[in-house]
């Protein structure tokens, strides 16, 4: 599936755990990595012609890559890093693999279609709440399509 493919990719290109969906609890282990990465399948298009589904779906992946809030203001820690980073090793390719093993996908083309910075303001006094890159993916990949039946 693009989704585990998708946060494998990241993984690998990152150096952080990307995590599904949402965000694990703020409360992390000491001496863990504070920085990690949210991924979400925003939309999917499934192409087609006149005669039935090519085999190649558009997914809009959102990528958010959140860090806690270093100490000097406007500093982004190693967010903005691990976001070049991401971009780097992902932006502009054509024909690779993403992910391994069951999650493997055949990817057509991966273009970062737009990234903004993003703050989560702290819920209290004991937090400094969260900065990050949001990263908009567009991803053509292959996909099996449905056979065509003709009657």
């Amino acid at each position: 599936m693009i989704e585990a493919a998708f946060r494998q990719h990241v993984e690998s290109a990152a150096g952080v755990p990307c995590y599904p969906l949402e965000a694990p609890e703020r409360a992390r282990p000491a001496g863990s990595n504070p920085e990690y990465c949210i991924a979400r399948r925003i939309s999917g298009v499934h192409d087609r012609h006149l005669r039935g589904a090519t085999g190649l779906t558009q997914v809009r992946m959102q990528l958010d890559i959140i860090g806690a809030i270093p100490s000097r203001p406007g500093d982004y820690g190693r967010v903005k890093q691990i976001a070049e980073a991401v971009r780097l090793k992902t932006d502009g390719r054509f024909n690779f693999t993403m992910g391994a093993n069951d999650d493997a996908t055949n990817i057509r083309t991966a273009i970062l279609d737009n990234d903004a910075d993003i703050y989560e303001p702290p819920i209290d006094g004991s937090e400094r709440g969260l900065r990050g890159v949001r990263q908009d993916w567009i991803i053509w990949h292959n996909q099996p399509a449905p056979s065509i039946t003709q009657t």
